[in-house]
Formats: C-alpha cells, sequence, structure tokens
C-alpha cells in the first residue's frame, strides 16, 4: 500500500499545479465546487480575469507561453479571441507561438479578425502572424472577418498580403461570404483589392 506522501506526490503529478494545490488544502473536488474554484490552469484564469500582472509573474516565473487551457486553447488564442489585447501583447514578447492552432485548426488570427479585434488582428500581423493559414474547414483569417462583416480588419489583412483567392473547403471566398452576410463595407473592402464573383 503506497504512502500518504507517494498518494500526494502522485495525485500532484496527475493534476495542473492548482488544482493539485485546491484538492490536498481544500478536502476534494466537494470542496472545489463549493468554492466555486474554476477547474482551469491558473494562467488561463488570470487572463481571462484580465490579471495581466499575474500573468506576467507566471511566465516570468516559468510558465510556458504555449500553455493551454481546458479546450485545447493556446492562451494566444484566448487572449485575441476575448479581445484581451494587453495579455496578446505580454505573451507575444514573452515567446507565445503567434500562429499556434486551437483544436479546430483557428489561429489568434482568425478569431481575432472574426470578433472585429483590429487592434489585435494589427498587432499579431506586426509579430509575423501567416494571413493565409486554413483552419479545419479551410477558412482563412479574411473570411472570417469577411463572413463577419468586419471590414476594418479585413482591409488589415489585405494590407499584410491575406490571398482573397482562397477559398474554404466548400468553396466559398470572402466575397461569397461578405454577399451572403450582406456587409456592404467588406464587399466595397474587397472589391477594391479586385475580389470577383
Amino acid at each position: 500500500m503506497p504512502s500518504d506522501l507517494s498518494r500526494r506526490q502522485f495525485l500532484v503529478a496527475g493534476l495542473s499545479a492548482g488544482l493539485a494545490v485546491a484538492l490536498l488544502a481544500g478536502g476534494g473536488f466537494a470542496a472545489l465546487a463549493a468554492n466555486n474554484l474554476p477547474l482551469e490552469s491558473p494562467s488561463a484564469t488570470a487572463l481571462l480575469k484580465g490579471d495581466n500582472d499575474a500573468l506576467l509573474r507566471m511566465l516570468l516565473s516559468g510558465t510556458d507561453p504555449n500553455t493551454r487551457d481546458t479546450e485545447r486553447q493556446p492562451l494566444i488564442v484566448l487572449a485575441a479571441r476575448n479581445g484581451l489585447s494587453a495579455a496578446v501583447d505580454i505573451l507575444l514578447s514573452n515567446r507565445a507561438r503567434v500562429d499556434d492552432l486551437d483544436a479546430f485548426g483557428n489561429t489568434a488570427l482568425m478569431w481575432a479578425a472574426d470578433r472585429g479585434h483590429t487592434a489585435i488582428v494589427q498587432r499579431l500581423l506586426s509579430a509575423g502572424a501567416n494571413p493565409n493559414l486554413q483552419n479545419s474547414q479551410g477558412t482563412t483569417a479574411l473570411i472570417r472577418a469577411a463572413k463577419e462583416g468586419n471590414a476594418e480588419a479585413a482591409e488589415a489583412l489585405l494590407e499584410a498580403g491575406a490571398d482573397i483567392t482562397r477559398t474554404d473547403y466548400t468553396g466559398r471566398g470572402a466575397l461569397t461570404w461578405a454577399q451572403d452576410g450582406r456587409s456592404r463595407r467588406v464587399i466595397r473592402v474587397l472589391e477594391a483589392a479586385g475580389a470577383r464573383d
């Protein structure tokens, strides 16, 4: 029978540090639920709470900037998706991979374009994000910006060399998606850049 210490060592090895500490100190999963504690990594929790000081301290203390949340989203994707520009800057300055993919092949750039976070789109592009990567459906950041009617994001992507001729796996490109969404402003931006049906 393993000793109490070896059981604890096993538990700590099998769980994230934050969860293991909460379980050992707080009396198990019932205590976690009663205290409404998240089952998320400390770095993802700090990021989502907007605690940039805590996030930076963790990164400077050795936390991998390419850590993933419980849904397998890299922190850079999580920050871009939620419009957390300061967190994006912190992660990039601590060597986060700018083109890291979530479970569906989406990059931070795709999410920022989708959500209309143009300043983040520009920051990611200046950090070297590839505007022509395709996710598991063949969608690019430009297609996502067009589909959601985000003209400023589309302009930034085009200026950075986004390929206007790329199509998703259904054969639809940015212009078709913009037309389907009736986004006149995005249609004008794409047509001015040379997009044709």
